[in-house]
């Protein structure tokens, strides 16, 4: 080999991903094994690094930690729950059976057809025909 190895081979070296040529250079050239060494202490500095930020920051940790919304979302889904219920219980569109405005009577499928292509047949909604000119 001619020259000394370009960054990207002294990277691949570093990952342990070096070519069998550029092993051989580096075991023969000092001035290439030693860029190679300054680079693994450079990583080897910002893994400690980051090691002792992680253990400053979360010491006292524990690792399974009960999470401080738990209740929060308790009382929430139950919250829901009751205004549900409340509109369940008001208005009567939940349960048509129960208002009056439908009978209680089964319709058959014809009956229900009928029923319904009457109102498809209708210019306008059944609240707005107060507002046709007559």
């Amino acid at each position: 080999m001619t020259g000394h190895l370009d960054h990207d081979r002294i990277s691949l070296s570093v990952l342990g991903e070096a070519s069998d040529a550029d092993r051989a250079h580096l075991a023969a050239c000092p001035v290439c094994r030693a860029e190679v060494e300054q680079f693994e202490q450079a990583l080897q500095g910002l893994r400690s690094s980051v090691r002792e930020w992680s253990d400053r920051e979360f010491a006292g940790v524990s690792a399974d930690p009960k999470p401080l919304y738990r209740p929060a979302l308790t009382a929430g889904s139950m919250a829901v729950l009751a205004l549900l219920s409340l509109l369940a219980l008001k208005f009567p569109i939940l349960h048509p059976a129960a208002s009056g405005s439908v009978a209680t009577a089964d319709y058959n499928d014809a009956d229900l057809l009928a029923q319904v292509n009457a109102d498809l047949a209708r210019p306008v909604p059944k609240g707005m025909e107060t507002l046709l000119p007559r």
